[in-house]
């Protein structure tokens, strides 16, 4: 008899950046995630999937150049370009199993400091806008997350620091 291992490859997402991906073997992950939000994108008929970790709400605090360079820091110009890239790619926006994890309130932020909130508040109203709705959310609180997406499955994971594990 013959033990077969599988090894996944495990892609970390660096905060303010994004992948795309169609490989049955990765794993993308979105690790530790306090304020910043992750949002998943799965396409069951062509197993591809994708992930972005936004950092901040809006752009618009910012110079223009810095927008440019990081698009995907922002979850107002991040997220509309994930989701044109998801869309070139060959997602069904229609068949989309969306999860969104993060915007904890970290450090006992409140008001406009609390950016957990406010990036979670971008995101719902740049989906709505894109009349995109989640499968699935896990937000808000002051505790870690981190996101997996299993590009073989689509089976998303939400492990929540000090509370357990979510399968999605």
């Amino acid at each position: 008899m013959c033990n077969v291992v599988v090894f996944m490859k495990r892609i970390t997402i660096d905060v303010a950046d994004m992948k795309i991906s169609n490989d049955e073997d990765e794993i993308l992950i979105a690790p530790s995630l306090g304020s910043c939000v992750a949002v998943s994108a799965y396409d069951p008929q062509i197993h591809a999937g994708g992930l972005i970790i936004c950092m901040l709400p809006v752009s618009s605090e910012i110079e223009v150049s810095q927008i440019r360079e990081q698009t995907f820091m922002f979850a107002d110009t991040g997220l509309p370009a994930f989701f044109k890239a998801v869309e070139d790619f060959g997602f069904s926006m229609e068949q989309l199993k969306i999860v969104i994890a993060g915007g904890g309130q970290i450090l006992g932020q409140k008001g406009d400091c609390d950016l957990g909130t406010r990036n979670c508040d971008s995101i719902s109203r740049i989906l709505a806008s894109l009349e995109l709705v989640p499968t699935h959310q896990s937000i808000g609180g002051s505790f870690n997350r981190t996101l997996e997406l299993e590009i073989k499955t689509g089976i998303a994971t939400i492990s929540i620091a000090g509370d357990g594990i979510e399968k999605i």
